[in-house]
């Protein structure tokens, strides 16, 4: 979100984008619409040929595209980068510093070019925005803001330095500051700073010394019930009808993130994404739908390694507890979720379980994994179950990141191995076969069973693409 300060042409530096890449140092004319967002502005630059470019040094690359947002239905592509900026020079212009660019090449004319892309901008960025408080200064920083917008302050810093980061609207007189905003309530949520007019204007500054402020500002009008948590080591959040959105702000030793005792009702759905409510295609990792309802009502564990994420659930009867704990064992009988760290990007590794079954008892198991689909060219991974005696040997699942497989099997499971070659997600299901409630996972198609019989498997891969 942002405030329009002014429109300049010049030459860029980036060249065209074709399917999300940078494709060299083309030098081409553009039209650059400035906002002003925070000390890191926001630039959309217009190719246009029919203007003179004037001179600039070419700025340096920092790193490489961090993220990609498709606006085919505008007819356009952005591509988001990071880079050093050197000084651009003109007669009248000398800028340094960090920045983040968005880079959107068309051929049309100037004119609607120029109002398409103003619309555009305001479009991308009134409607949520999260900013980091350390990028504030003496200098103000506007956003429009209307009676929707809830701005929210996640920050673990000291309270004489948030006091001095001050929030101010322009025509109804309201003030705060990030101190009163960052401090949750009874129930661990944050109270928002609301406007009550719209076609207001918001103003953010810092009046202190230097600014080392932690955290973040987030800003969103789109969501309905939203309610927003900074998760801290022993202070559990527990669920609040709507959409919660958890910040991780602690890393304590061996810990990490994790819902428990998670309880969704027979007729309820509770779903869970990375990141925040406002992105463009949600990556998803959990999802009570995958599971019969009337099986499985509780989860013992969702690991949740990430710096953001959220669930979401219209019912008023759902809980869970979020707090900081060890990944625990799978057991027989435990359902709960894998994941592994900053899930879908991150580290991967192999996982192991044993399962303690030295007596044989047939399992039920049901896992429900999902990658990074965005991964060209895909990777792959298996999970491998041994079973008790050892002599019946191994039974292995492959999983594939471009599609999504659901897998059960029916075996005397003493073991349980997980490998990929990338990130996962794996919700899964353990039941003891004595139990006689319904399977656990929703199907139309009813498999035989050979109760007693140990050395008899019963496994079902169901790739969907």
């Amino acid at each position: 979100m942002g405030v329009i300060e002014g429109f300049r042409n010049y030459q860029s530096h980036l060249g065209i984008t074709r399917n999300g890449r940078l494709m060299g140092a083309n030098r081409r004319p553009h039209w650059e619409i400035l906002f002003s967002s925070s000390e890191s502005q926001y630039y959309i630059n217009i190719e246009n040929s029919n203007q003179k470019p004037f001179r600039f040094t070419q700025p340096q690359q920092k790193r490489a595209i961090v993220h990609t947002c498709s606006l085919a239905d505008r007819g356009a592509r952005c591509v988001l980068t990071h880079f050093r900026r050197h000084k651009r020079e003109n007669a009248n212009t000398r800028r340094n510093g960090w920045g983040t660019f968005s880079s959107i090449l068309l051929s049309q004319s100037d004119k609607f070019l120029m109002l398409l892309f103003t619309l555009l901008a305001f479009a991308a960025f009134s409607r949520a925005s999260i900013v980091p408080l350390s990028t504030f200064s003496a200098q103000k920083t506007f956003y429009e803001v209307n009676k929707t917008y809830k701005i929210f302050i996640i920050s673990d810093s000291p309270q004489e330095d948030l006091q001095a980061l001050t929030i101010i609207t322009k025509n109804a007189d309201q003030n705060s500051n990030a101190f009163t905003l960052s401090v949750a309530s009874t129930d661990g949520s944050l109270t928002p700073f609301v406007p009550t007019q719209d076609n207001d204007m918001v103003s953010v500054y810092f009046t202190g010394a230097t600014n080392n402020l932690r955290g973040y500002l987030y800003m969103n009008s789109v969501t309905p019930n939203l309610n927003v948590f900074p998760l801290f080591e022993n202070k559990p959040i527990n669920y609040k009808q709507g959409t919660n959105v958890v910040f991780k702000m602690s890393s304590p030793a061996g810990l990490i993130p994790v819902a428990q005792n998670v309880f969704v009702g027979s007729s309820e759905v509770l779903t869970g994404f990375v990141g925040l409510p406002e992105d463009v295609s949600p990556v998803q990792f959990f999802d009570s739908r995958f599971f019969n309802a009337s099986t499985v009502t509780t989860y013992d564990q969702l690991e949740l390694p990430l710096d953001r994420f959220y669930f979401t659930s219209s019912s008023n009867s759902v809980k869970y507890e979020i707090n900081y704990a060890a990944r625990k064992n799978l057991t027989i009988g435990s359902s709960g979720l894998l994941m592994t760290n900053a899930f879908p990007n991150g580290a991967y590794e192999t996982r192991d379980f044993n399962l303690k079954n030295q007596n044989g008892i047939n399992v039920d198991a049901y896992f429900v994994p999902r990658f990074d689909t965005t991964s060209a060219p895909g990777y792959s991974g298996n999970i491998t179950l041994f079973t008790t005696p050892e002599t019946l040997g191994p039974i292995i699942f492959p999983m594939i990141s471009y599609g999504q497989s659901n897998i059960t099997s029916n075996s005397p499971i003493s073991r349980i191995v997980i490998e990929s070659d990338g990130p996962y997600a794996i919700q899964y299901f353990l039941r003891d076969t004595t139990a006689t409630t319904p399977s656990p996972v929703e199907t139309t198609t009813k498999s035989s069973s050979f109760p007693q019989i140990v050395a008899s498997l019963l496994m079902t891969a169901i790739l969907r693409f």
